[in-house]
């Protein structure tokens, strides 16, 4: 079943990121490169905070740290975190749905219209950069252009925000 490969890949990342611990100390990049996978993982099993604290909080700074602000897999995390910045807000909105649905009330939310925002305007910096960068631009097919939603992404319009006047009708 997916659930059980689910469990076995984090038992896997969880044991190699113990041992890359060890082995290497908090500030290698396998140490970064492995929190990011885990919070991957998260992502696909629908832990999105999860997913986005350990991307946004663990995984990045170390990438900054070990390899620099401008390095490609630093500005690719980056990217990572924009993905689940707008995986956080479309949870947060299907939440405020389903409230609405269950109080009859509207529930508009500005934080999630933030993230999604924010997530939009992280991945397309990502984007742009894999686009235009120096020693060649990456192809569309290239995974890390692919996992942070594809070329086609700096081409959508964001969706215009609704406000509380809007439901008021």
């Amino acid at each position: 079943t997916p659930e059980h490969l689910f469990e076995e890949a984090d038992d896997t990342l969880s044991k190699a990121l113990m041992l890359l611990r060890s082995r290497f100390g908090d500030g290698h990049y396998m140490v970064a490169e492995t929190m990011q996978q885990i919070a991957f993982l998260l992502l696909y099993r629908g832990q999105v905070e999860e997913a986005l604290a350990l991307m946004k909080d663990g995984a990045l700074p170390l990438f900054e740290e070990s390899l620099g602000h401008g390095n490609p897999r630093t500005l690719y995390v980056g990217g990572c975190v924009g993905v689940c910045l707008q995986a956080v807000a479309r949870a947060h909105d299907a939440a405020a749905a389903q409230e609405a649905l269950e109080t009859g009330e509207s529930v508009v939310s500005s934080t999630s219209a933030g993230m999604a925002t924010s997530g939009r305007e992280l991945v397309k910096s990502t984007l742009n950069f894999f686009r235009s960068y120096e020693q060649g631009p990456l192809v569309a097919t290239h995974h890390w252009v692919v996992s942070v939603g594809s070329y086609q992404a700096l081409l959508q319009k964001p969706e215009p925000a609704s406000t509380a006047g809007d439901d008021a009708s």
